[in-house]
């Protein structure tokens, strides 16, 4: 007579539980499914089928293969759970989108500390020689000071810095 929970009793993987088979020791499913985890089976079993997986692992020579390749089936079947229509390549646009937002903002604000940094340069110079005269280079698409109109420097900064920013919002969108 054996107790519930003894070693005697035996340990299902998810995906053998599921077929209603004996897991064996040398079951490929097992370290990927296990039995407190049927959820997991059953997206991956919904979208690839357990022949087609155990295929997958047969033709991966390493464990660190086997195990990337299980973490991204796994991932993949989720997603599609979640997601039916689009799956993972809805995740992959969202990130994408997201990282060339977040380049064209560094873009943007590496102009404009370079604006700035040019306008600080051109300040520090003496006022009264002729290459002070200059204006300071911008990023083309940025209206700088109206010529012959004698601002103070911070209401001029601040005028060139709203130009710089709405270039950069007007080029997005």
């Amino acid at each position: 007579m054996t107790l519930k929970g003894t070693d005697s009793t035996p340990n299902y993987c998810a995906a053998c539980k599921f077929r209603r088979r004996k897991c064996s020791a040398t079951c490929p499913l097992a370290p990927y499914f296990p039995a407190n985890k049927p959820e997991t089976f059953g997206y991956v079993h919904r979208l690839y089928g357990v022949s087609h997986i155990t295929k997958i692992l047969e033709t991966l020579e390493t464990k660190k293969k086997r195990d990337d390749a299980m973490r991204s089936i796994i991932y993949e079947s989720k997603m599609r759970a979640l997601i039916p229509v689009y799956g993972c390549s809805f995740v992959i646009e969202s990130l994408r989108s997201r990282l060339v937002a977040a380049q064209y903002e560094l873009s943007c604000k590496r102009a404009l500390i370079a604006a700035l940094k040019s306008l600080q340069s051109d300040e520090t110079v003496d006022h009264n020689s002729p290459s002070s005269q200059k204006e300071a280079q911008l990023p083309e698409n940025v209206a700088g000071p109206v010529p012959g109109l004698d601002l103070p420097s911070d209401v001029r900064d601040r005028a060139i810095t709203l130009n710089i920013e709405e270039a950069c919002v007007s080029r997005h969108a």
